[in-house]
């Protein structure tokens, strides 16, 4: 009776608490606070999946890397005892920046997870498109070691309160479709088929994929994003990101990124349009991106949505 009471008092106390996840802070990080076209990066954790107990790194895949090296962040207790590797992305961010100035907030990646596999994997395990020159992986900390996580940068452009409708990750190769070989190609497959979720940090805030019960309107949210899913024998790689920022104005034109959510998608290489700045479209009912035997052209993109909070 004394352990159920107890039980049900974690619950409650659990619940109360659900609500603030979009105000959710790396404990010990204090949040930052942003001016109009200020940069905001964008990084990217690991991978994990519920199928899978080891996390892999963010760029175990093939994503698209940021121009120059991968910087992985140092190593806190906490992450080393998660298997985190927080490391930087091409992804750009800008607070509400015109198209003469702006400083970026880097997107960074820490790795892939699965509740289904123990071992974490390093974000570009797989093929995910890089930045230009070198990665950047963050030095590790104890917390880091033990979560397996290596945080490295990631191509993702975000300006602070500037959407993108559609943006190619890969532009910094000037090919917004990545090619990947066979092996390359059997690695992804193996991560979506192990159920491995990719997690990305925008200013120490990590990424979630919101979710909602259509029978009853709950709503919940999940760590990371999924890689990928199985339907009748076949794979698809989620290479699309529709990426939800939400910023607190604390005083007249300082900003906070206070929420990082995304949904994200399949959508065929063949269906994509591309324009030279690397900006893109797709029609609204695109085919899923299948990873078939052999090789592979995935176009990876991404688009973004700032939105107000009155979360501080």
């Amino acid at each position: 009776m004394a352990a159920s009471k107890h039980r049900n008092f974690f619950w409650t106390l659990f619940l109360c608490f659900l609500p603030l996840y979009n105000g959710f802070y790396v404990p010990g990080v204090a949040p930052h606070e942003f001016k109009d076209g200020d940069g905001i990066e964008v990084k990217a954790i690991k991978l994990t999946s519920v199928k899978a107990v080891v996390p892999y790194e963010y760029y175990s895949i093939p994503f698209c890397r940021p121009a120059g090296e991968l910087h992985y962040k140092s190593e806190n207790l906490g992450e080393v005892m998660r298997g985190d590797r927080i490391v930087n992305t091409p992804y750009e961010v800008f607070m509400k920046k015109d198209e003469t100035y702006g400083d970026g907030i880097e997107v960074k990646a820490i790795k892939l997870t699965s509740v289904k596999a123990v071992v974490p994997y390093e974000y570009y395990s797989i093929p995910f498109c890089r930045p230009a020159g070198e990665l950047h992986y963050k030095s590790e900390n104890l917390g880091e070691v033990m979560r397996g996580d290596r945080i490295v940068n990631t191509p993702y452009e975000v300006f602070m309160k500037k959407d993108e409708t559609c943006k190619s990750l890969c532009s910094a190769t000037k090919n917004p479709v990545k090619s990947l070989n066979t092996e390359e190609s059997e690695q992804l497959q193996k991560r979506i088929a192990e159920d491995y979720h990719v997690h990305l940090l925008i200013d120490n805030l990590p990424v979630a994929t919101k979710y909602q019960v259509p029978e009853t309107g709950e709503i919940f949210y999940d760590h990371g994003y999924k890689l990928g899913w199985t339907e009748n024998d076949k794979l698809f790689v989620n290479n699309h990101l529709e990426i939800l920022l939400k910023y607190h104005e604390p005083q007249p034109n300082v900003f906070r990124v206070v929420g990082f959510e995304v949904q994200p998608k399949s959508i065929a290489s063949k269906k994509y349009t591309f324009t030279d700045n690397g900006k893109c479209s797709f029609g609204d009912n695109s085919d899923p991106q299948e990873v078939t035997q052999g090789s592979n052209q995935i176009a990876f993109t991404y688009s973004i949505r700032w939105e107000s909070s009155e979360i501080p």
